[in-house]
């Protein structure tokens, strides 16, 4: 997944990117920034992970899938296969 799909998510659970916001304790356009850029901190996912129920490894490893290029993207595309976070 990628971050404007965790974002989805977590917009599912609390019903708007404004309730989001206000539970992740940042400005809504913070949301909006994260959205446009496609980057977000490694403690920001790990609430949002911990708030959609799902393993950090796995926001973790796709933000740095999401964030990389070439021969890196695929290391990390690896690590995901091995370590079984789908």
């Amino acid at each position: 997944m990628n971050t404007n799909e965790y974002l989805d998510e977590l917009k599912k659970v609390t019903g708007s990117d404004n309730k989001s916001a206000k539970i992740l304790e940042i400005d809504k356009a913070y949301i909006s920034m994260i959205r446009k850029r496609k980057r977000m901190t490694e403690e920001l996912a790990i609430k949002i992970a911990k708030l959609i129920k799902i393993d950090e490894c796995k926001i973790l490893v796709d933000m740095q899938i999401e964030k990389t290029d070439g021969e890196v993207k695929e290391s990390w595309k690896r690590v995901k296969e091995r370590i079984a976070v789908h």
